[in-house]
C-alpha cells in the first residue's frame, strides 16, 4: 500500500521546526508540489461535500462551519461562506496561506462560483 501523504507529512513536519521552513515549503509546493498550476483546490471537494450535505437534507444557511485543512488558498472556507455559512471557522497544522493565492482563488471564486442548492 501506498502513502504519499506520509512523505508531505514529514516533511512539512520538518520545515514547521526550521527557521525558513515556510518559504522552503513555499518553494518545493510550487516547484513539484499541487501549486504549479493555478488552481483553486479545494472547490471540487468542498462542491462534492455540499451536495452530499444537500442529498442528507443538510443546508449550511445561517450555520457555523469548521474546515480542517485551510491550504494555501482558502477556497474551501471561501466555499462554504458563499454557500450560506454564518462563519467559518477553518485550522491547518500549519499556517500555508498566501495572500497572492488567496486573491486569485477569490478572483475565481467570484467569477465562476455555481452552486445548485434545492434546500
Amino acid at each position: 500500500m501506498s502513502y504519499p501523504w506520509l512523505g508531505k507529512y514529514v516533511a512539512q513536519k520538518l520545515y514547521s521546526s526550521s527557521p525558513f521552513g515556510a518559504e522552503f515549503n513555499a518553494f518545493f509546493q510550487k516547484t513539484m508540489g499541487a501549486l504549479r498550476r493555478p488552481v483553486i483546490h479545494g472547490y471540487p471537494r468542498t462542491l462534492t461535500m455540499l451536495w452530499l450535505l444537500e442529498q442528507c437534507g443538510v443546508s449550511l444557511k445561517g450555520q457555523k462551519s469548521v474546515e480542517l485543512g485551510t491550504g494555501w488558498d482558502l477556497s474551501s472556507a471561501m466555499t462554504l461562506s458563499r454557500a450560506g455559512a454564518d462563519e467559518v471557522v477553518t485550522y491547518d497544522h500549519l499556517r500555508h496561506v498566501n495572500p497572492e493565492l488567496q486573491r486569485k482563488a477569490s478572483d475565481l471564486l467570484e467569477s465562476s462560483f455555481v452552486l445548485v442548492s434545492r434546500v
